[in-house]
């Protein structure tokens, strides 16, 4: 069990989506820490499972793409759930396809902005 927890790499679990794989790739290629993906979090007795977790930092990335989070639905879900994950301390940001693509070192000077502010030293 040991040396299952050491080899564990929390970069190579798996994402649930190609736009989640490219943000981890953009973590990878940019240096950024790794995030915990698809991670568990129980917060006023909700379960959340976010795509990217620095739990350490208390900070939340979601790779929101139209498909999945465009409806009217998905949407009014999205906001209530960062209302309860911001409420409860976490620091939550909304990343996109055009941004993971188009603007990855603006995306990844977010993230490190809010890593370094985040992290306890």
């Amino acid at each position: 069990m040991r040396l299952a927890i050491a080899l564990h790499d929390p970069r190579e679990q798996l994402t649930r989506r190609e736009l989640e794989a490219r943000f981890l790739d953009l973590c990878r290629r940019y240096g950024l820490r790794p995030p915990e993906v698809n991670g568990h979090l129980a917060v006023d007795g909700i379960s959340v499972m976010p795509d990217f977790i620095w739990r350490d930092a208390r900070l939340i990335v979601e790779a929101d793409s139209r498909r999945v989070h465009g409806t009217v639905a998905a949407f009014e879900k999205d906001r209530r759930r960062d209302q309860l994950l911001t409420a409860a301390g976490w620091t939550v940001i909304r990343c996109t396809w055009r941004q993971v693509l188009d603007e990855p070192e603006a995306l990844v000077a977010t993230v490190r902005t809010l890593l370094s502010r985040n992290h306890p030293r």
